[in-house]
């Protein structure tokens, strides 16, 4: 499943490929917290996201992406973790892991390396 989330502008600059991972990251979050609800008896049919601008005062400083909730997806990205996780377990080192084109070292990896 692809997902574009700025579409045209997530590959431009550092700045929208960070805000692209980011909401690439919080629509898994939400799928797996979505899942988690499933499991547990919870039916969920629909994901949301909600960013409110810090200094905002008007509805225009509110975004929300709504979306239905993939039980595929979830599921997925739970396998990734675990796969992730007991590589990790046995030794593995996050350079091993292979890079998406577009990625950048976060900061709390740059920092933890200088």
């Amino acid at each position: 499943m692809l997902i574009v989330f700025c579409d045209g502008i997530g590959k431009s600059t550092k700045v929208y490929a960070e805000a692209e991972y980011s909401l690439k990251k919080y629509y898994a979050q939400a799928q797996i917290y979505a899942w988690g609800l499933n499991k547990s008896g919870i039916e969920i049919d629909a994901c949301s996201l909600v960013f409110i601008n810090r200094d905002g005062t008007y509805d225009p400083d509110v975004w929300t992406y709504t979306f239905p909730y993939s039980e595929q997806f979830a599921q997925g990205m739970w396998n990734r973790l675990e796969s992730i996780w007991s590589r990790l377990q046995n030794g593995e080192t996050v350079e091993a892991f292979a890079k998406e084109p577009e990625c950048f070292n976060c900061k709390v990896f740059e920092e933890n390396n200088a």
